[in-house]
């Protein structure tokens, strides 16, 4: 039974679907037909281990020679999703990417909008100074996400410092070229040589941000329990035009700086001076 070498485990909004778009340039990488599985930190998916082989399906088609992963942002934030991925996959790698919290929180918030999780009279001083009022609600706390230290902790905590690669956003985005070698790297299996091999490390653009023209008939299409969630991206997607967006405001920025310092600080201790999102 094929099972995922590795995980990509977010930031949300922090370029991962750009990441596994680039992967899968690669024939020596498979991922699972469907872009996110959310399986680990989801009960009624997990069923206290239960699901685990039902899991395990989707890397059935994987090659024996294919290194083998999945990608789902839902994962880092989890507070269960490391311990059991730990238990069911003790030597997998962890790959996240991690973006300035600030600019993160605001294009999830955005994201927000597009889906319809956030009405369009909340504005982001709004979302970001009640987000605890919104904690649990899928894509309504724009900001929780972004205490990156205690997310990643319990990754710490269950997996060997060696497992667990993470990436700068705005390395990744402006010089992919030095940063994913690095990634090749530690992905690296015997069959492949990522050295000699002609890689084009430009980095795709997914997940542009949109907005949508009839964003009632959006809350309809995400409330509804008949359809499923590739079919709700489909239709929402037909209603989408580009978004212009406005920066964050300087009040709004300090605010979150100010909620995330300490996270921060103890982000830089554990990853090293050299970090920067």
């Amino acid at each position: 039974m094929n099972k995922p070498n590795f995980l990509i485990i977010g930031a949300q909004k922090s370029g991962t679907s750009s990441l596994r778009k680039f992967m899968e340039r690669n024939p020596n990488h498979f991922f699972t037909p469907r872009q996110e599985l959310h399986f680990w930190n989801r009960d009624r998916e997990y069923r206290d281990g239960e699901g685990v082989a039902e899991y395990y399906e989707n890397f059935k088609e994987a090659a024996h020679n294919q290194i083998v992963g999945e990608k789902s942002p839902s994962y880092l934030p989890s507070s269960s999703a490391a311990e059991r991925i730990a238990h069911h996959l003790p030597q997998v790698k962890i790959v996240a990417v991690l973006r300035d919290p600030v600019d993160r929180a605001h294009s999830a918030y955005l994201h927000g909008l597009r889906v319809g999780a956030i009405p369009q009279s909340r504005t982001f001083s709004q979302a970001i100074r009640n987000y605890q009022d919104f904690q649990g609600v899928p894509y309504g706390d724009v900001v929780s996400q972004g205490f990156y230290f205690e997310n990643l902790e319990r990754y710490f905590k269950f997996f060997q410092a060696k497992q667990i690669h993470v990436m700068s956003f705005s390395q990744l985005t402006q010089t992919p070229n030095l940063i994913l070698p690095k990634l090749m790297n530690f992905l690296i299996t015997p069959e492949f040589d990522y050295e000699s091999a002609k890689i084009d490390y430009s980095m795709p653009r997914v997940n542009v941000a949109r907005t949508s023209r009839f964003p009632q008939f959006v809350r309809r299409v995400r409330a509804s329990k008949k359809l499923s969630t590739e079919q709700k991206n489909y239709l929402s997607g037909l209603t989408f035009k580009k978004l212009e967006q406005s920066p964050v405001l300087p009040e709004d920025r300090r605010f979150l700086d100010e909620i995330y310092s300490e996270s921060n600080a103890n982000l830089q201790k554990r990853l090293g001076p050299n970090f920067i999102f």
